[in-house]
């Protein structure tokens, strides 16, 4: 499953790491007000492991209950995920769409409104819209890194991001194979197959059409913006409120940005498959939120996007390989 949008586990520390959820949601603290420096009095984000006055070096709040996040500001982290998450990638994808159309309308390719979106929707068009959006979208993220490039160089240093990413890859797949497996069994019993939901759908066109940017773009460029968005901003922020309130937030929106709500509430005679196919993929795009966060808030931003471009080129090869043999989903 390509973890894209087109707009191992440790017992003690998962005990560790809920136990200090539950005290701060107890205690109803928050970490959004700054608090200042005992030595020279500047002010910081309870994130932030370096005095900006006297350079003070402090260790994270309550013992690592931060420890694999980005030290950045809320207002920082907010800015990431609405910028990169659904509604700014939304409004850059409706400028550089009315762009193309305009190219388009222009070569003389499309006289209508249908014709106009058929030629947008075919793949010499449908790819460098996707492509542009993506790109535009990585200079902002690293627009938004300005002054914080050193930390996110930090997260990629030593070897646990890596293993630990390639170990949530492993999980997120063997989880996601086995769900598919019993799915699968459930819905050909009732004559439905469980394939490619519009979401990958879109994908396997562009994949077909040039894999080398495919796997560039959506195996690569895709997650950076996505971990961006989803992991350093939505959960950034709103772990703030609690950990268990963030997880449980950034699993909802990451697996509902992978949905097509078109789609989904479609049950007449020629919909109801695609509807339900959206609805069994839902909960594996949600358990991916959920993990990718953990591992982000665990050890950090290199960890997550590991696993997360993992995943992603794996989907990729997966289906060009499918498809060289016959296998690749119906679409």
């Amino acid at each position: 499953m390509i973890l894209f949008s087109s707009p191992s586990f440790h017992g003690n520390d998962l005990f560790s790491l809920f136990g200090k959820c539950s005290y701060t949601v107890l205690r109803m603290k928050t970490y959004f007000s700054k608090i200042q420096c005992p030595d020279c009095g500047a002010s910081r984000d309870p994130k932030e492991t370096v005095c900006k006055g006297c350079k003070r070096e402090f260790p994270r709040e309550d013992g690592g209950l931060f420890a694999g996040h980005l030290p950045i500001s809320w207002i920082r982290e907010m800015l990431f995920f609405l910028i990169l998450g659904p509604l700014g990638l939304r409004l850059l994808a409706l400028v550089v769409q009315l762009i193309f159309g305009m190219v388009i309308t222009a070569q003389g390719l499309a006289t209508n409104a249908e014709e106009l979106q058929s030629v947008m929707m075919s793949a010499p068009w449908l790819g460098p819209t996707e492509y542009t959006i993506y790109g535009i979208a990585f200079v902002g993220a690293a627009l938004l890194f300005i002054g914080k490039f050193p930390d996110l160089f930090k997260s990629f240093k030593g070897w646990k991001p890596y293993v630990f990413g390639l170990a949530g890859f492993a999980i997120i797949i063997g989880i996601e194979f086995f769900y598919n497996l019993i799915i699968g069994i459930i819905l050909r019993s009732v004559g439905i197959y469980n394939g490619a939901n519009a979401n990958q759908s879109t994908l396997y066109v562009l994949i077909d059409f040039n894999p080398f940017l495919a796997i560039l773009f959506f195996g690569l460029i895709g997650p950076f913006v996505e971990e961006c968005a989803y992991r350093v901003g939505l959960y950034g922020l709103s772990s703030r409120l609690g950990k268990v309130l963030g997880f449980i937030i950034t699993a909802i929106i990451f697996g509902l940005i992978h949905f097509d709500f078109g789609g989904a509430f479609n049950f007449s005679r020629d919909g109801y498959a695609a509807a339900i196919r959206e609805w069994t993929n839902l909960p594996i795009y949600m358990f991916s939120g959920f993990a990718f966060a953990y591992l982000y808030d665990r050890w950090g931003f290199a960890c997550s996007y590991t696993s997360h471009a993992l995943n992603n080129v794996f989907a990729i090869g997966q289906y060009l390989i499918m498809k060289n043999i016959g296998g690749a989903p119906n679409v």
